[in-house]
């Protein structure tokens, strides 16, 4: 009955005739191996004579130090200029049969002679930097509402209105494709404000302030102001006294066709039409304001009757903006902040401001007061104001560094040579804002 239990079986091993045998074997290799690499690297210092190994050497030094270099430049086919990491400047080139070497202490030496031709063509990648910043005069916000529906907002004494607005921190690119530049700063010089009247001997003071939020016309609670202004209100007098469709040219026709009563306060001058209507329907009322090209005040009326409309306000002719100078009144703005426009007036006079049609107050950049006592409250209407001034933006400098260097040198025997060598300090660096460019300080030691 054979065994539960398997035998083991004993381990392999070599005996010691086999191990004599491999070790002959091994040595035979071995010296064969080595008279095949003797015989390998005679063959190619040979190749090397063929083609002047003074040649080769001087190739392989001009790219040595093409791979260290801080700094590479090919300004011609015939000349290559390296700067190391200390900022010392060898130029190559050729001269006649001869490739010289200009060290960085201005003595010159050949490198190689004998050569036909040496020529250096270069890969480069593009280097982006900051340039000078840039001054431009340009608008620098504008609210611009459509005005489907014009109408006009009469600010009296003690009142104000606010708008909000917001400079905008890129102006897209410049000098350089796929760069946007940047506002560093912006200053207002002018205002243009779209008016239909302003009248009075009073004042209208503009002021400046850090906004609630974006878009919003409140000034942030306690914010002290960033600058003012004033002006009389003799400066809002826009000049259209012979507007065709000023009230003293269209009381004959109003009267006759609509039974309108016109009373205009200042004959002289006044472009304050206080008409009484009374008219059919609400269709009526839109036909004669469109026809004569009149504004309508957004306040002081009064539907009486559901059947015929009788109603009472201002009605003014079309718009005149008001440029106001303002340069030195107010401090350099940043970017990308809320910034809130005060208008307030002071004393006897009015000022009528050009509005649009509703908007829900959410969307609005309007607020408002009725007097000083107040607090600016958000409106439902718009109305459009235009901020010129300076603004100083960046500007960036792109340049196609050397990257890499081609080397292809033929000698006066015919024989040729070619190396390329990789110039580390860009290579390494994809980023078009890194590398290096000619100026950029060295690394310290």
């Amino acid at each position: 009955m054979p065994s539960p239990h398997r035998r083991l079986r004993p381990a392999a091993a070599f005996t010691l005739v086999e191990l004599l045998v491999a070790s002959t074997l091994g040595a035979l290799l071995m010296v064969a191996a080595a008279t095949l690499a003797g015989s390998f690297s005679q063959s190619v210092a040979t190749l090397m004579e063929d083609v002047a190994p003074e040649h080769e050497t001087a190739l392989a030094r001009m790219a040595r130090d093409v791979r260290y270099a801080w700094w590479t430049d090919v300004p011609s086919a015939d000349r290559l200029i390296v700067d190391d990491h200390q900022s010392r400047r060898t130029v190559y080139r050729i001269d006649g049969t001869e490739i010289i070497a200009r060290h960085p202490d201005g003595e010159e030496g050949v490198l190689a002679e004998g050569v036909g031709s040496l020529s250096f063509q270069a890969i480069t990648m593009q280097r982006l930097r900051e340039g000078p910043q840039v001054t431009e005069n340009t608008i620098i916000a504008a609210t611009s509402p459509v005005y489907a529906d014009m109408k006009a907002v009469v600010i009296g004494d003690g009142a104000s209105q606010a708008v909000g607005f917001v400079i905008d921190s890129v102006v897209g690119e410049r000098s350089v494709t796929s760069v946007d530049e940047q506002v560093v700063g912006a200053t207002i010089e002018s205002i243009a404000l779209p008016l239909a009247q302003g009248t009075g001997k009073g004042t209208v003071t503009f002021e400046i302030y850090p906004a609630w939020a974006p878009g919003n016309g409140r000034p942030r609670p306690g914010a002290n102001s960033l600058g003012s202004v004033t002006f009389p209100l003799s400066a809002f007098s826009p000049a259209v006294q012979d507007h065709p469709h000023h009230p003293h040219h269209v009381t004959d026709i109003l009267k006759d066709q609509y039974g309108v009563k016109l009373e205009v306060p200042d004959p002289r001058g006044g472009l304050f039409g206080l008409l009484r209507l009374n008219v059919d329907t609400q269709a009526d009322l839109t036909e004669v304001l469109d026809k004569f090209d009149l504004l309508e005040i957004e306040s002081g009326f009064d539907v009486s009757t559901t059947d015929r409309y009788e109603e009472t306000g201002f009605f003014l002719p079309s718009v005149s903006t008001v440029n106001l100078d303002t340069a030195g009144a107010f401090p350099t703005l940043v970017p990308g902040v809320a910034y809130t426009l005060v208008m307030s007036i002071s004393g006897n006079g009015s000022l009528a401001v050009v509005t649009t049609d509703k908007v829900s107050a959410s969307q609005s950049t309007v607020a408002a007061r009725e007097n000083a006592t107040k607090s600016l409250v958000a409106e439902d209407y718009q109305f459009a104001v235009t901020l010129s001034g300076t603004r100083t933006i960046t500007s960036t400098i792109a340049s196609d560094e050397v990257a890499l260097v081609r080397m292809d040198l033929q000698t006066s025997g015919g024989q040729r040579a070619s190396r390329a060598a990789g110039v580390f300090s860009q290579v390494v660096a994809e980023d078009p804002w890194m590398g290096v460019v000619e100026g950029d300080p060295p690394p310290e030691p």
